[in-house]
């Protein structure tokens, strides 16, 4: 039961030294962890959305999470955005970036 316990626990640490080393010591120019990227959408009132999904090929994510960029002219195609799902995905997460038109 401890042993389990501290394997689990040195898990999310290595998880969360892995995001903070890309989100605290990558520039733009080098290259992102790799990610899976799908897109899906969903009928509305008011025509499609388009959700890119990004998940890890060799890692079963165990959580999702929702992340919206803003006002952005590339919305959720902005390199950053794709960065940071990229990110997450590593450590463990199922990323959904919806689309938003502008106004």
């Amino acid at each position: 039961m401890i042993i389990r316990v501290f394997m689990t626990l040195s898990k999310k640490i290595s998880n969360l030294i892995n995001l903070s080393y890309w989100l605290l010591l990558n520039d733009n120019k080098q290259d992102m962890p790799k990610a899976k990227k799908d897109t899906i959408w969903i009928n509305s009132n008011s025509g499609k959305i388009y959700i890119d999904t990004y998940r890890q090929n060799k890692i079963k994510p165990h959580k999702s999470c929702l992340l919206t960029v803003g006002l952005n002219p590339n919305g959720a195609r902005d390199i950053r955005a794709k960065k940071f799902a990229s990110i997450l995905t590593k450590a463990g997460y199922l990323v959904y970036v919806p689309l938003i038109r502008d106004y």
